[in-house]
């Protein structure tokens, strides 16, 4: 059943935003088919740059993921531990080879290429593992949302522990 109020979706984009300072119901808008509106295009552009006077109280402000260093540490270590094996080098040699080039132990590199990095990044990348796609119903005017995505979204913001 879809929603018929014409401002159903900007509520559930505003109550994402009034979620802040947990980013997750947004995160979670944005990684949906859900249709983003004017009026929440407008806001994150005025969460990213505020103009003068700026229009809303929380500001986005963008910096290096620590985790990301790390991914790409794991990623080259797995790969140069799978790639030394396939060419025939002993398990050994290959754990020294990765630890080397991550500046890690041989044991750390053999449990980092065990951990399956190049297989997650190859599903994230292919959406296997993101929160599956709301049942977006589109109405004649091109606004409708799900009455269970709209509910989960808007009460379970306002749940949220902050």
């Amino acid at each position: 059943m879809t929603l018929h109020d014409p401002y159903a979706l900007d509520d559930v984009w505003l109550a994402a935003f009034n979620a802040l300072p947990d980013p997750r119901p947004i995160a979670a808008l944005l990684r949906s088919d859900t249709p983003m509106t004017t009026g929440a295009r407008h806001v994150l552009g005025e969460m990213f740059h505020p103009g003068s006077p700026p229009l809303t109280d929380q500001r986005v402000v963008v910096r290096r993921n620590p985790d990301f260093d790390r991914v790409v540490r794991q990623l080259g270590a797995a790969v140069t531990y799978r790639k030394a094996i396939a060419a025939g080098t002993s398990k050994g040699k290959a754990e020294q080879a990765a630890a080397r080039e991550a500046g890690v132990t041989a044991r750390q590199a053999r449990r980092w290429a065990q951990e399956g990095i190049p297989e997650q990044l190859q599903e994230r990348l292919h959406g296997l593992d993101i929160l599956p796609s709301p049942n977006v119903q589109h109405e004649p005017d091109g606004r409708g949302v799900d009455d269970d995505l709209a509910n989960l979204l808007v009460m379970g913001s306002m749940s949220m522990p902050g």
